[in-house]
C-alpha cells in the first residue's frame, strides 16, 4: 500500500489556521538544506543561515571587542579612577551572582563596558544596542556598590546615554564614562564591525 503524497484535508485546514507570521517561518526554515553531503561531520558552517555572518568574521569582532574591554579595564579606568580592576563575579541583592565587566580592588565601583555605538550601519539606532545598556543598568542597580558605572566607547553611544539620563529615563545612582582608546585599536574596531554588519545585511533572508 502507497501512501498519498498530498496533504490530507485535516493537515490543510491545520495549516490555514496557522498564523500568517507563523506559516512564513516554516517555509524558511523548509528551503534551507540543513544536511550537507560535502560537510564534515561537526565542521563549523561558513555562514549562519538566517543572519548570513560569517563565522570568522563574527570571531574576529568579537575577540577585538574583548580586547578592547580588556585594554579599557586595566589602562584607562586604572588611570581614571586610581585603582586596579578586574573582571569579577559579584553577588547581587536579589541573591543572584552576575559576571561584571570591571570591578575595583575594593569592590566600591562596579563596571560594565561597552563598545556599541548608538547608530546602526545604515544610520538608523542601533535599539538593540540601547536595550542591551538598560539590561545592563538593571543588574548594576542590584548591586551593593558605592558607584554604579556604564564605561562607553563610543561618543555617539555616550552623549545618547546622558541625554536619556536628562530626560528621567535612567536609574539616579547610574554614572556615564567615555573612554578615549588608542587609534590603532579604534581602527580595527571599526573594522571587524563594518565587515560583520555588511555580512548580516548581505546575508540577511527576505521573509
Amino acid at each position: 500500500r502507497t501512501r498519498s503524497s498530498q496533504p490530507s484535508a485535516a493537515a490543510k485546514t491545520s495549516w490555514i489556521s496557522l498564523p500568517r507570521c507563523l506559516r512564513g517561518c516554516i517555509r524558511n526554515l523548509s528551503a534551507f538544506d540543513w544536511r550537507k553531503k560535502d560537510e564534515a561531520p561537526g565542521a563549523v558552517k561558513a555562514s549562519d543561515p538566517f543572519t548570513g555572518l560569517n563565522s570568522r568574521s563574527f570571531m574576529a569582532d568579537t575577540r577585538i571587542q574583548l580586547e578592547v574591554e580588556d585594554w579599557v579595564r586595566r589602562n584607562w579606568m586604572s588611570t581614571e579612577f586610581g585603582m586596579k580592576f578586574s573582571r569579577e563575579r559579584v553577588k547581587l541583592r536579589s541573591g543572584g551572582v552576575f559576571d561584571f565587566d570591571a570591578v575595583s580592588e575594593d569592590h566600591s565601583i562596579v563596571a560594565t563596558i561597552s563598545t556599541s555605538g548608538s547608530k546602526t550601519s545604515g544610520g538608523k539606532n542601533a535599539v538593540g544596542k540601547i536595550l542591551k545598556l538598560r539590561s545592563d543598568m538593571l543588574i548594576l542597580t542590584m548591586v551593593d556598590a558605592k558607584r554604579r558605572v556604564i564605561v562607553l566607547t563610543e561618543r555617539d553611544m555616550y552623549d545618547q546615554c546622558e541625554k536619556e539620563a536628562a530626560g528621567g529615563r535612567v536609574p539616579p545612582e547610574i554614572e556615564f564614562v567615555c573612554a578615549l582608546i588608542p587609534d590603532g585599536l579604534r581602527h580595527r574596531l571599526v573594522a571587524a564591525r563594518s565587515k560583520a554588519s555588511e555580512e548580516s545585511s548581505g546575508g540577511a533572508v527576505n521573509s
